[in-house]
């Protein structure tokens, strides 16, 4: 795979620690996102969840945890192929959010990833930007299907808060004072989490069930069965 074809640049050095890793920290990092899921996965099974192996619980896990590997990837070689698939692996994961929140039907779903796969193909410098719009719109309109003064609303928000917070640092690494595209990973992978928990405890599940489900609020929030 040939080097440093994306034109996406970041503020960290090249090469700093190995000739074969063009960003070290930035590749790194990105597996949090890898590892939060398969942390999440274990903790519902460790605690006998009864819905740890839904089909829409692992796919929501299996979507976030592949922004690891395709980000590292990305920023090992700064390949514009490589830069292709990391996109790709987050369209996937904020299109398949939204279609479970909204109920997206399966006909307008696969248009909407072919229209955002063909932009991030065609036109990479815009790719980044849509991203954060259809996180903004996932985030933003989902939460009007939340009560207020709720443990889910709350999440959320803490959700949003370390996403904001992400988008900072993420807008910084351009200023490029220090490399701070290592903590965007890391915060909003956390942030990420947060939806996660909530869509799984509110969006996925009928009434009946969803009821029976709890977010315990610490610093990490955690799912339960009552």
């Amino acid at each position: 795979m040939e080097y440093l074809t994306s034109p996406m640049k970041w503020c960290e050095p090249l090469y700093q620690y190995s000739e074969y890793i063009a960003e070290f920290w930035n590749s790194f990092s990105s597996l949090f996102f890898t590892m939060v899921s398969i942390l999440t996965y274990y903790d519902m099974k460790n605690r006998k969840l009864t819905f740890y192996n839904n089909k829409i619980v692992i796919n929501l896990l299996t979507l976030f945890s592949l922004i690891g590997p395709t980000s590292f990837l990305f920023h090992c070689t700064l390949n514009f192929y490589a830069q292709f698939l990391d996109e790709l692996s987050v369209l996937l994961f904020l299109l398949y959010c939204t279609k479970n929140v909204h109920k997206i039907r399966n006909l307008n779903y696969i248009i909407y990833n072919i229209l955002l796969f063909s932009i991030s193909w065609f036109y990479p410098y815009l790719s980044p930007f849509f991203h954060i719009s259809i996180a903004y719109f996932l985030i933003t309109y989902s939460i009007k299907k939340l009560k207020k003064e709720t443990i889910s609303y709350e999440i959320w928000c803490k959700g949003i808060n370390y996403g904001l917070f992400s988008v900072l640092l993420w807008i910084l690494d351009f200023v490029c004072i220090i490399n701070t595209h290592l903590w965007w990973h890391i915060f909003v992978s956390f942030s990420g989490y947060h939806f996660i928990l909530v869509i799984i405890k509110e969006f996925i599940f009928e009434d009946d069930r969803k009821n029976n489900i709890k977010i315990i609020n610490n610093f990490i929030p955690y799912l339960i069965e009552k």
